[in-house]
């Protein structure tokens, strides 16, 4: 309950003043406030938003290669599989899914899977 209302006070707070540089922040994306501070007068806030849409968290940019070698993982399918199927090496298929890692931010084909996934991507 506190929380809340030292939320609504720091979103009227911000509603009301108009000479402070503040990110985009509302009632509808700020969920918690992290830390509160006031210095000479000055309220300083940390707060905790919510995404309004988790694909623009990152901006996935697969290329054609890419896009349909995650999908083939995504059926289940070795990387000598997919290698035989696109006519390349495992060791490229390798290479790519380095790649597709690196630009989704994870470590392995099932946490690809699930973050694409998340993103209707698949």
């Amino acid at each position: 309950m506190m929380v809340q209302t030292l939320l609504q006070r720091l979103v009227q707070q911000i509603e009301t003043t108009s000479s402070k540089k503040v990110l985009h922040c509302d009632r509808n994306t700020v969920h918690e406030v992290i830390f509160e501070s006031d210095i000479d007068g000055t309220p300083y806030y940390v707060v905790r938003c919510l995404l309004k849409n988790p694909e623009t968290f990152h901006h996935i940019h697969l290329s054609p290669r890419e896009k349909s070698i995650v999908e083939l993982v995504a059926a289940g399918l070795p990387n000598k599989c997919i290698a035989k199927q696109l006519n390349i090496s495992p060791w490229t298929v390798a290479t790519h899914l380095r790649r597709v890692y690196q630009k989704l931010g994870v470590n392995s084909k099932v946490e690809a899977i699930a973050k694409l996934s998340q993103a209707n991507l698949l």
